[in-house]
């Protein structure tokens, strides 16, 4: 069964955006693409397959907290569906504002006005996933389809297991999960090189699962914000040559995945002073948190008794420099 088979179920989620008389066959393809490229893959199959054929036939008599998911996944196909559709909605629209013959009453649409509504489109759908993966994550217990499903053990193979996370850690991605995407093999990859490494591979395969299982201990609490900066930040520097970054009238840069907003900025590329600039300020605080996961693991090696700290000879000059241990001391000025 279809999430959203009615123009109700449709308009509860846009709202005046489509028309309460327009055949919902027009935008049906639309919101099985939606479907397939973007809610499957979130979600993955086990989860998806749930919903459709036991949550969604038999609604009332649902779960109260797959009802309510349900209702968080629908929002987001609708919204989806509705921006892929936006572009092909040719012809009189009725009420949605798309008329394109004119007549008495209705004028063709300004392409400044789609492009607006397609941002928001874009916009609204991308809050609306990370609104029901974020409750995935925060209450899988709750949801134990997704809790045993390989999307679920994946993701929490990594510090940052989805969107909202990774805008914790790193406030410039915003939350969007299309970006979060885009990040994942980045985040695989930084956190094999530089977070293993500085927390040992035991340990790091201690904490993961005490992530997990929502079992960390209010030491290793205080410690992920340091460990979750320190990926977020160094991932989003390594993915930012791969990511679409546009300039905003304003004169700031806005970093996109492929989907998260409308394309109708100026490009920027490593060729760009601009891009540079601000390529170089990420590359300088992913540098910094990632010293200060370091400073922070053996300042507080004594909380964490499965963490081996470095030893003393080998950590990194400290200051201000203890000149005791030589003999003479020569200033240039």
């Amino acid at each position: 069964m279809k999430l959203i088979t009615t123009t109700e179920q449709l308009r509860s989620f846009l709202g005046a955006a489509y028309s309460a008389s327009d055949d919902i066959n027009r935008i049906m393809p639309y919101l099985d693409l939606a479907e397939d490229n973007v809610i499957a893959k979130a979600l993955g199959p086990e989860l998806l397959t749930y919903l459709k054929d036991t949550v969604a036939p038999n609604e009332s008599a649902a779960n109260e907290h797959y009802k309510y998911l349900l209702g968080l996944i629908r929002r987001a196909q609708a919204f989806y569906g509705y921006a892929a559709y936006l572009p092909y909605a040719t012809g009189n629209d009725g009420n949605n504002g798309l008329q394109e013959t004119k007549t008495e009453k209705t004028q063709p649409v300004r392409q400044a006005m789609l492009e607006k509504r397609i941002a928001a489109t874009a916009e609204n759908a991308a809050t609306s996933l990370e609104s029901a993966l974020y409750l995935l994550f925060t209450k899988a217990e709750n949801y134990p389809t997704f809790a045993t499903s390989a999307t679920y053990l994946a993701a929490c193979e990594l510090f940052i297991r989805n969107a909202t996370e990774l805008k914790k850690a790193c406030p410039y991605t915003r939350g969007y999960y299309r970006l979060y995407l885009s990040m994942r093999e980045y985040m695989e990859e930084r956190q094999r090189k530089s977070i293993v490494p500085a927390l040992g591979a035991d340990y790091c395969e201690q904490l993961l699962e005490a992530q997990k299982n929502d079992d960390l201990t209010e030491a290793e609490t205080r410690l992920m914000p340091y460990i979750q900066r320190a990926l977020g930040y160094a991932a989003y520097e390594d993915s930012m040559m791969f990511l679409n970054v546009v300039q905003l009238p304003s004169g700031g840069l806005r970093v996109l995945s492929e989907f998260d907003g409308i394309n109708n900025q100026r490009a920027l590329s490593d060729q760009d002073k601009l891009f540079c600039e601000y390529k170089r300020t990420v590359g300088l605080e992913a540098e910094a948190n990632l010293k200060e996961l370091k400073r922070y693991l053996d300042a507080h090696a004594d909380e964490l008794p499965d963490y081996i700290p470095t030893p003393v000879e080998n950590r990194g000059q400290t200051w201000p420099v203890d000149n005791t241990k030589y003999k003479t001391i020569i200033r240039l000025r």
